[in-house]
Formats: structure tokens, sequence, C-alpha cells
């Protein structure tokens, strides 16, 4: 799409808003090209849609640029183009997954001032951008809050929250949750892995051994982190045998274990696992960050990459002719 916007000139072709539009949902999670896109629209005598905008907004959100997402919606009113329930749960997604909890509630309250209703999608994201540990009871609110308005939870919204309690140290909650939620929707093996993370963190060995089990009789493989937690409750509480057999397991699976926990074992682990379990977490729209998956043996820095796009977005912020 973006090479045939590129050669339409040659053509003779003029582009219009459906041809900028289709090439900036093409730009995927390159969000500088899709402003870009949109910035060439004006001097062109295009105006932008609440589609065109709304591809924008994605772009941002696929590359965690909440600022350049919120400063979209403000543009988007400014030039009379009124963003819907879109536009807003793209800039949400954007804020969880910079883990922006305040602004995803701002944005959820700003939408219901405008008349639109947030659906699963809204309160899933947001609850998920609660992810720190200080914000585990703001992620429960946000869950009784999307029942009190008959919205049945998904297992991403249960599992964003359990998270949130596992974070917290809130182990019993989430143990609660894991239970509740089965009502309505089945536990996934993130959903397990986070709550066995939440139990073993705190030494309930019997609660995180128990629900390992459960995950096997339900054919669920845990991830690497649920499984490191484990090994490193049973080494404190001295309980090698189990530790090595957890160790055995992992191995089984191809997951990683932790370097430090199976020093003992002279085992060298792949950080291939800690990759797939990221990949996992993202793809159910949670927050996941070096803490989590530094088990692998690998510390996934995204400091580089950081400085670098907040370099980028302060040249595009500060270019005012773009508009």
């Amino acid at each position: 799409a973006l090479r045939l916007l590129a050669v339409m000139p040659e053509h003779g072709a003029v582009p219009n808003a459906i041809t900028y539009t289709t090439s900036i949902t093409a730009c995927g999670h390159n969000w500088l090209r899709a402003l870009q896109l949109l910035a060439e629209m004006r001097p062109r005598g295009i105006a932008g849609s609440t589609v065109t905008y709304n591809a924008c907004i994605n772009a941002c959100a696929q590359a965690r640029q909440w600022q350049a997402a919120l400063v979209l919606m403000a543009k988007m009113r400014d030039d009379g183009v009124e963003p819907d329930k879109i536009s807003y749960n793209s800039s949400i997604q954007a804020c969880n997954r910079a883990l922006q909890w305040q602004e995803a509630l701002r944005l959820v309250a700003e939408m219901q001032k405008y008349g639109l209703a947030p659906d699963v999608y809204t309160y899933s994201a947001s609850i998920s951008a609660c992810g720190h540990p200080r914000h585990w009871q703001e992620a429960l609110r946000l869950l009784a809050e999307m029942q009190k308005q008959r919205l049945a939870p998904d297992v991403v919204a249960y599992t964003s929250t359990i998270v949130a309690c596992q974070k917290a140290l809130q182990w019993e909650t989430a143990l609660w949750l894991l239970e509740d939620m089965q009502w309505n929707v089945m536990p996934n093996h993130v959903t397990y892995s986070a709550s066995i993370k939440a139990c073993a963190k705190v030494k309930k060995w019997q609660e995180a051994l128990r629900l390992m089990a459960e995950m096997q009789r339900r054919r669920l493989v845990p991830t690497a982190a649920a499984y490191n937690a484990c090994i490193k409750m049973c080494n404190q509480l001295r309980w090698w045998k189990e530790a090595k057999r957890l160790e055995a397991e992992m191995t089984d699976y191809g997951l990683a274990t932790d370097e430090v926990e199976s020093k003992a074992a002279g085992r060298d682990h792949s950080w291939r696992s800690a990759e797939r379990d990221r990949a996992t977490w993202e793809d159910y729209g949670l927050s996941t960050d070096e803490v989590e998956f530094e088990t692998a043996g690998r510390v996934y820095s995204r400091r580089g990459s950081a400085e670098r796009d907040r370099a980028t977005w302060k040249g595009w912020k500060d270019r005012s002719t773009w508009w």
C-alpha cells in the first residue's frame, strides 16, 4: 500500500482519503510514518476521517506511544472529527502498554461523558493498565464496575486483575478471582501462571503446587515465570527434590529455568522460552516488564529504543508546521 501511494503521481492518479487511510493502516507499529502520512493530507486538501485518525492512533498504540495517541485524540476534535469508541479503545490500549493507568481511566470517564459506553475491550485494557502493585484495588474496582454494567468479563479482564493482585502479593484475592471466573470463562495458562506466582511469592506452597497439578490435568503448560517462582519457593523451603522435579518438567517442556535457581543443576538454558512467554502475555494485552522476564538469564532492556523514541517523538511534536 505504501509503495502504491508513492508511485500514484507518476501514473496521474490522485491519492484520496481512502488511499491515505489504507496506507496508514499498513504502517503497523511504524507510528512516525503513520504521522507523516497524516500530515501530508492537509496540504493536499484531503480531510482525515475518524477511520483515518483511528488507524494512526492504532499505530501509536502498537508502538507504545501513548503521548502521541493522546495528541491525536485532541487534534481530532480540533479538526471537527468526532472520536468514536474505537478511537478511545486504541488510545486506552496505548496507555495500557505504557502502564499509564491514570490516563487510561481518564479516557474511560471522558468517553462516558460524550455518551460512548465502554465495552469489554475498554475495561480489559484499562484493568491491564493498572499493573503496578499499588493499583490492584483499582483493577478490582474496574472489574466490579464492568459486571455492574452487565458486561461479562473475558479471560483478559480476569487475568489482568489477577496479575495486578499477584504483583501486590494479594494471593487470596487472586485465588478468589480464579475460582470466580470459572462460572463464566475458562482460565488459560497465563491466568493460572499468574495465580501460581501469587502463591509462590508468599510461600503458599500447597496452593501453588495444587494449581500446577490442576494445570496439568487441564493440559495447560505453565509459563517459565510460574515454574521459576515455584522452584525458587521450593529452594527457600529446602525442598531440593521438588525443585529438581520442577526443573526436569521445565526441560521436558523446553522452558528456561532461572539461572540462579538452577545453578546447582549445572544447566545452561535458552532464552527462547522467555521470548515465547513475553509474546503470549502481550497477545492478551497484558503488560510485561524486565523483572518478569529476567529469570530466563537475559534482561530485556528497552532503554536504547526508548531513548530513540523519546528523541523522535520530541522532534515530531516540535514540528508544528506538519499541521
